[in-house]
């Protein structure tokens, strides 16, 4: 008996199969080639994979880790009709949405303040055991920031306060009025300055479908999941600052983005699965081990998994120490 399949994704969230893009497009991929035949395991745990990084797959004795390379490991399928002219163009913008859309949308989780803490923030750290739920979060969102700030899309105008800050400054603020509309116009600024960056972003990848309901003949391809996995991202989160989300939205240029990021989700998702097109298998993986460090899309670095051995051997010494401290005093 040949085993199940087993796909390997950070958490779902909002709806979607995963919060990731890269686990969201695997997601999408396997139920189409594969419906019925494989199972989603739901993990936090990028170290257990591999090359640490979520996604990953498990089939007949292999483990494929990546994207790309569950991609490649299925390449009898989706692109297999692509001309060789058409399998090249699809390769660059593949590598043209990881990119740009990847950036919109890491701008969009961890830039925005007010998207980050009640949204991103509390989503990441339910999905994470004591004590990474603590300080992950926010070590991720530091990773982010040095790419968004060389994308101009870290520091757009918000003003950067977490909710006990907020709460904080209700209590004791000292701004005068003039202070708050100066806040309320580059706010308004930085909003603006983000549609003009998307704009640029979107408007040529827009213009891959052209009235098409998929980039590449009548099927949906590798490229047509990849664009869907970071629209759905984009728009379906109920972001508390959805700048992004509405440009998609009200856009008559943009719509047909929107419609087609649906429609391959209907198409691998159906809301009433037939026969021929089983939904996958949930599984929650076991809990991660603490030394686990959570950094998406394997950008960990050395000096950030030492940082995390030491927190948590702090974090148990410190431990050990209370509850000796305690039975001393009894």
């Amino acid at each position: 008996m040949v085993s199940r399949m087993k796909l390997f994704i950070w958490p779902g969230a909002w709806g979607l199969p995963s919060f990731d893009a890269h686990c969201l497009a695997a997601a999408l991929y396997l139920q189409l080639v594969a419906p019925g035949k494989f199972a989603l395991i739901e993990s936090a745990d990028p170290d257990s994979a591999p090359c640490g990084q979520l996604p990953y797959l498990e089939h007949a004795g292999a483990c494929v880790s990546g994207l790309d390379a569950i991609i490649d490991h299925f390449s009898g399928t989706l692109d297999a009709e692509l001309s060789p002219c058409e399998a090249a163009t699809s390769l660059a913008w593949r590598s043209f949405v990881d990119t740009h859309l990847g950036t919109l949308l890491a701008h969009t989780l961890f830039a925005i303040g007010p998207n980050y803490y009640p949204l991103t923030r509390n989503t990441l750290a339910s999905n994470l055991p004591v004590p990474q739920r603590y300080y992950a979060p926010a070590r991720l969102r530091d990773l982010y920031r040095e790419k968004l700030e060389h994308a101009g899309l870290w520091d757009v105008g918000y003003e950067d306060t977490g909710e006990n800050k907020d709460r904080l400054k209700n209590i004791f603020s000292t701004k005068s009025d003039e202070d708050e509309d100066g806040g309320k116009i580059r706010t308004a600024f930085g909003r603006e300055r983000v549609r003009e960056k998307a704009n640029d972003l979107l408007a040529p990848i827009a213009r891959l479908l052209a009235g098409k309901s998929f980039v590449y003949q009548e099927r949906p391809t590798s490229l047509d999941l990849l664009l869907a996995a970071h629209i759905l991202l984009l728009v379906e989160p109920p972001y508390p600052d959805s700048v992004i989300a509405t440009t998609l939205k009200d856009s008559t240029a943009y719509q047909p983005l929107v419609t087609h990021a649906r429609l391959i989700l209907s198409l691998a998702y159906p809301t009433t699965p037939g026969p021929n097109h089983l939904p996958p298998q949930i599984i929650f993986a076991s809990p991660p081990s603490l030394t686990y460090v959570p950094i998406l899309l394997a950008t960990e670095h050395p000096w950030l998994r030492f940082a995390s051995y030491s927190a948590t051997s702090l974090a148990v010494v410190a431990t050990l120490a209370i509850i000796a401290r305690t039975r001393t005093v009894q």
